[in-house]
């Protein structure tokens, strides 16, 4: 088994919502699920028709996992905070006591359950992931304006911070394989064909998994990612065995044990729909096990779903270790560098947010126009055989770029061979494999210096090049018999 760690840096604003909600303020997830970078490989695979047995393999067994990332400063991975935390309450200065040393004790004292933040090995920790809101109204196509009343909000999480996540390879030949479609630019999260959802994704230098203690007369299992088992009936269960837990023998101590519960329905890209909903133990979960005899070999996964990252445990991580019965390391608050960030009361603020997503929705726009011009000026200079193509194929081209959920989507539209609507047919024979159009196309509109402009930029150039056409077409003179 090899763990390999990554980066995923955010180039934009990213949207993954927390629930299925489709009305009221939606909001975001603070970390990115797993599911999301098994979905890029998982696009890149079934762009093929014919898919050979040993990718299928990749995609629908075990051999690989995708871990959720989650934030990090750079140098570690952080984990969700531990449910097993509690302070005493009304007390801000009071330091961390554990669950299962408590239990029973401090009568007449009230504790309160930490469950917000991320930390690391060495104690740092912060409380939040640097999010924006902004305000959206829904489009009416018959009038091709803002649907009246229907206002609706995205939580967003802000560009140019840097999360980390790991990927399990139980065969270390699938490594190459996973990283040449996983690494470089990609698009996750919702409203992708907007102004959302672009990282970049690389390898992570010098980061480790995190250590552990001694298991001694009991062990803590700690939830690093979402957990879902079922019973021997085949149904949900938030009660896990010790097997499924990863251990031979011993107790679960459920009064020391501290437990939450997610549940969640995942949206398949590929089907456009979700799939069944999944009853999970949350990530932060711990289960306290009483004289524990673990199973052999290093266990990380347990449960059901793991090539989605779920499942993923850590037993007596450092984080755990008791002092008595505080936590040995005392936890220091730290804030995570972005330069991208607003100013505090301005990113707390709505107006300004659908102020400045105004703004830039502008700057693209004047961003495209201006590669349009750039683009048409140099075609007319060049008197490019692209300008002797009909206006109704610039209008098709038009049409297909409106439609497009995004760039890589319309590509396949337009150029898939024998099946694209430039490579067969009348069109293709009488204009496209003449003069070498359909590469002139491409390096026109597709060329790796426009893909940032997004499909914005096909549908406004097709439309000004139809429009050359047909003046061209105005003024060519009159065959009078």
């Amino acid at each position: 088994m090899n763990e390999i760690f990554y980066k995923c840096t955010l180039l934009s604003d990213i949207v993954l919502n927390s629930s299925l909600a489709t009305e009221g303020n939606i909001q975001s997830l603070d970390y990115i699920t797993g599911s999301n970078f098994y979905g890029i490989v998982a696009t890149s695979i079934y762009k093929n028709d014919n898919i050979d047995k040993e990718k299928k393999r990749l995609l629908h067994s075990d051999a690989v996992s995708f871990g959720d990332a989650v934030i990090s400063d750079g140098q570690s991975p952080f984990y969700s905070m531990p449910y097993m935390y509690f302070k005493e309450k009304d007390n801000a200065e009071a330091k961390i006591h554990l669950h299962h040393l408590i239990v029973g004790k401090y009568e007449g004292t009230q504790f309160k359950q930490e469950r917000n933040g991320y930390m690391n090995a060495e104690g740092k920790y912060f409380k939040k992931v640097k999010k924006n809101f902004q305000l959206k109204s829904a489009y009416d196509r018959e009038k091709r304006t803002s649907d009246d009343g229907k206002m609706f909000g995205f939580e967003a999480i802000n560009k140019g911070q840097t999360f980390v996540f790991s990927i399990i390879y139980q065969n270390e030949n699938d490594i190459n394989t996973i990283e040449k479609l996983l690494l470089g630019e990609k698009y996750i999260g919702k409203s992708k064909t907007a102004q959302y959802g672009k990282v970049k994704i690389e390898k992570a230098e010098n980061l480790n998994p995190i250590n552990s203690f001694e298991i001694t007369d009991f062990a803590l299992v700690y939830a690093e990612s979402n957990l879902c088992f079922f019973d021997d009936k085949g149904m949900p269960t938030y009660r896990p065995t010790l097997a499924q837990l990863g251990f031979e023998s011993g107790e679960i101590v459920w009064e020391k044990s501290q437990i939450r519960t997610y549940t969640y329905s995942p949206w398949n890209g590929h089907r456009a729909t979700n799939t069944m909903q999944r009853n999970c133990i949350g990530k932060g979960s711990v289960f306290y096990i009483q004289n524990p005899q673990p199973q052999k070999g290093h266990l990380r996964q347990v449960g059901e779903y793991l090539n989605e990252g779920l499942g993923r445990i850590l037993i007596n991580p450092l984080f755990l270790e008791n002092n008595g019965d505080l936590l040995k390391t005392e936890l220091s608050e730290i804030t995570i560098d972005n330069d991208n960030e607003k100013p505090k009361s301005q990113t707390n603020s709505i107006l300004f947010s659908t102020l400045n997503r105004i703004k830039e929705e502008k700057q693209k726009e004047i961003e495209i126009a201006g590669q349009v011009n750039k683009t048409l000026t140099q075609l007319e200079k060049d008197k490019s055989s692209l300008l002797k193509i009909s206006s109704s194929q610039w209008g098709a081209i038009r049409a297909y770029a409106t439609k497009a959920e995004d760039l890589d989507k319309l590509y396949k539209d337009l150029f898939e061979e024998k099946k694209g609507y430039l490579t067969h047919g009348v069109a293709d024979k009488r204009y496209w494999s003449k003069n070498r159009n359909l590469e002139k196309l491409k390096e026109t509109m597709f060329a790796e210096d426009k893909k940032d402009l997004g499909s914005d930029f096909v549908v406004k150039l097709s439309a000004e090049i139809a429009k050359k056409v047909n003046n061209k077409d105005k003024h060519k003179p009159e065959n009078n018999q």
